[in-house]
Parts: C-alpha cells; structure tokens; sequence
C-alpha cells in the first residue's frame, strides 16, 4: 500500500509485555500491534509502534530521510481494552489513546512521510534491523481496525472512540387521538439520510426499513395504548453511528359508531362515552317521538333494578 499520509485506528488488549533478545541484544521496548517493513535493502522506509512495558510508541520514516519518534512511558496496561490512533500529517506525528491526544511531534513540521509497495502487518510492531531476524509479535488482542489515507482529526477520532452519536430521534403520529380501527402513521425524524429503522409496537418488530410506519390499530371496546418504538442505527463504514432508540405511547380510544336516528324504528343504544369529545356524549332512545308513556329500567349483571324513570322525555 502506499501511504504519503496515514492515520491507524484500532482497539488492543495486551495480555502479555514481550521481551526479544538475540545477537543483537535485549530489546525489551518492542512489539506492538501493527507496522510496516521498514528496512527493505537496509534502507528505514515505514512506521512502526510499540507498546510493550508500558510505552505507546510511534516511529515512522519521512521522506527527508528523518524518522520522528513520538511515545509516552506507563501508559499502556495489561488486559485492559485500549483505543489507540496513530497518525503522521506532513511531518507530524500523532498518538491518541481513548480519543484523547497523549503525544505529539512536530518537529519535522512539512514533510511527507516516505511511499513505499511494503506490506503493513497486523499483529507485529517492529522493523527487522539488517541482518537480523526480529519477530517482534503482539501479545494479546486486536480488533476493529480502520486505516485511513489521510490524518483523522480530534473530532473523527472522538466519533471513533465514543461511537458518533446519531442526532436525537423524535416520533410523531398523523392523530392525536386516535379511534380503535384507525391506521396511525408514525413518523421518525432527526436521523441522516442513511440511516436504517427497526420498528417495534410493545417489543415486536414490525414494519419496514423506512422512518415511517402505520399501525393498523384493533378495534376494540374498551380504551388501550401502544408503545411504539424505533431503533435507528447508520452503516456509515467508515463512521458507524451508535444505534439510537426513540418510542412513544399513545392512547387509543374506544368509540362506538356514531348513532343516527332511523325514522319510525325505536333504537335504544347499549353505551355511550360521556367525554365531551362530540360523538355519543349522551345516552338518547331514538324512535320515540310522539310517545307519551316511556319507562326506563335498567339492571346489573345479577338482574338488580338500578335505575328507574317513567315518562322519558330526554336524553342523559
């Protein structure tokens, strides 16, 4: 790969500080989680990072044929999960851990870093010194590795640290107060273009990969709710969003048919829904104008009279 610029992004969890030695010597500062060769015919040409016995170090070559060293002593723990970027921008070198700027070099200000074909290698933080066969491996784990042609900034690298916070999703629905049998349409909005939707009603997945959804709602005689939620998640690659949920509960109203009066034919209504909202509010017979003798009655369940009236003239 060629690189005149770079930023390495990944997450680490050393289990073990390696220590090589060999004819060379004891090198007991090397091997970490991913390099390129950097002495192809003897010549430096790459990067290189460390994290062994605590040190965070990053090395790579220039193309003036310098070789800014940027690192921090004790910072690196065992078996712990760290987010590490290392970054060059024109000559300057850059380490972040847990999205934070921990080192920094600038003394090479303006330079490029040098281009080569060589391989980066994942799992391996060391070059190999002429003429000697250094296998400088990482001891632990690695994961979730983004690599870019360019120097992330503060901000992307944060995203990548924290997860880049989707904005705050909101539902709204087309009624206010909605009849049992109603088809509701809920709308989510605040998320990006690209972002993908999972509708759930009360924990079940419903509906399609779309920012709206209409509930079909039951009909049925006595008021309920729903809870109506979304799961809202982007697949941006390169900065993936962390999935953000939304939901609302909404009332659902029992209301009858409305009742019209039908002429000569007695109709006697069995409910009505006194809540002022203008549909059946009161209990009324239809059919009987002109009567001059009615009697109301109405009983329980257990067939106990609780209501009389004789001579009915109004609703109620």
């Amino acid at each position: 790969m060629k690189f005149g610029q770079i930023s390495i992004a990944l997450w680490i969890k050393p289990t073990q500080f390696r220590e090589f030695t060999n004819s060379a010597g004891t090198w007991d500062r090397y091997g970490g989680p991913i390099c390129r060769d950097t002495r192809p015919s003897g010549i430096w040409n790459g990067f290189t990072t460390t994290t062994s016995h605590g040190l965070l170090r990053f090395n790579s070559t220039l193309m003036n044929d310098t070789y800014p060293d940027v690192g921090v002593e004790n910072s690196i723990t065992l078996n712990n999960w760290i987010f590490l970027v290392f970054i060059v921008d024109n000559g300057i070198s850059k380490i972040y851990k847990d999205g934070v700027l921990v080192a920094t070099n600038s003394s090479f200000s303006g330079n490029k870093m040098a281009v080569n074909n060589n391989p980066i290698y994942i799992g391996r933080g060391f070059w190999l010194p002429s003429g000697v066969q250094l296998d400088a491996y990482f001891t632990g784990v690695i994961d979730d590795i983004h690599i870019y042609n360019r120097p992330l900034n503060a901000a992307e690298v944060k995203a990548l640290y924290e997860g880049n916070n989707a904005a705050t999703i909101t539902i709204n629905a087309d009624k206010v107060v909605p009849c049992g049998g109603d088809n509701i349409i809920f709308t989510a909005t605040g998320a990006s273009s690209t972002a993908q939707y999972q509708w759930k009603v009360d924990g079940v997945n419903v509906g399609t990969n779309s920012k709206t959804f209409t509930y079909n709602s039951a009909n049925k005689t006595v008021d309920y709710q729903v809870k109506v939620s979304v799961e809202v998640k982007d697949e941006e690659v390169c900065f993936p969003q962390k999935t953000v949920t939304a939901d609302k509960t909404i009332n659902i109203k029992y209301c009858s048919t409305p009742v019209v009066n039908t002429g000569n034919k007695i109709l006697i209504p069995n409910a009505f829904s006194p809540n002022a909202d203008g549909m059946n509010d009161t209990w009324e017979i239809f059919g009987i104008a002109g009567s001059t003798e009615v009697i109301v009655e109405i009983y329980n369940r257990w067939g106990e009279l609780v209501y009389y009236r004789k001579n009915y003239n109004k609703h109620y």
